[in-house]
């Protein structure tokens, strides 16, 4: 014949004390494996995060990359803005010391 027992008889088989020392060691255990869990778990967050942005990063560097004929293209007319603005310069300092040597006595 099966005897059930409930957990208030297996607490009078125990002395108070190591009944309660039995029920703190095991929730200190819980405890621990839930600190281990929680760490694995902030662990693992932050490695996504980290993932993540490096997703991004590269991402952006993607968009900046499909964009480098556009940026390639504005380089070109500048340059030429530039070299036209060196022409109209030198063109000028030219006519200025043309202007000069003219001026002066011989």
């Amino acid at each position: 014949m099966s005897e059930h027992r409930n957990p208030s008889d297996a607490q009078e088989s125990y002395p108070d004390h190591a009944w309660d020392r039995e029920w703190e060691e095991k929730l200190k255990d819980m405890e621990t494996e839930l600190e281990i869990i929680l760490r694995d778990a902030e662990a693992t967050v932050h490695q996504i995060r980290k993932e993540l942005a490096e997703q991004r990063l590269r991402r952006k560097q993607h968009e900046q990359i499909e964009k480098l004929p556009e940026y390639l293209a504005s380089t070109r007319v500048r340059w030429r803005d530039l070299r036209v603005l060196f022409e109209e310069v030198l063109h000028e300092l030219r006519s200025t010391r043309e202007e000069d040597d003219d001026e002066r006595p011989a």
